[in-house]
């Protein structure tokens, strides 16, 4: 049997067609939370867009050590993304606020 491989863009565009769903809600979320905050709607778009982007990249290091035996996609929902949304968006959050008290 041959060895197959897979270039990392591939493996990138793969999650992020399997988190897609999950990748829209969280910064659906996300985007509803900055609402709140008296920043411009530029510095908005890029705090969603880091967000996304290390959403992303943590996800990717979650589907990398996935250890359990259950499958990694619940109906539409990517666990991994969802996992690494309920971790990103908090510290984001958490960082916005600590330079904005500075």
């Amino acid at each position: 049997m041959d060895e197959q491989y897979i270039s990392i863009w591939e493996l990138v565009l793969l999650l992020l067609f399997m988190g897609s769903i999950t990748y829209l809600v969280g910064s659906i979320v996300f985007f509803f939370t900055l609402r709140k905050t008296l920043i411009n709607k530029y510095k908005k778009i890029i705090l969603l867009l880091f967000q996304l982007c290390i959403s992303v990249i943590l996800s990717l290091v979650i589907w990398r050590f996935w250890i359990l035996d259950i499958d990694i996609m619940f109906l539409f929902v990517s666990i991994p993304a969802l996992i690494a949304e309920c971790i990103t968006i908090p510290i984001t959050l958490f960082i916005l606020k600590r330079l904005s008290k500075t």
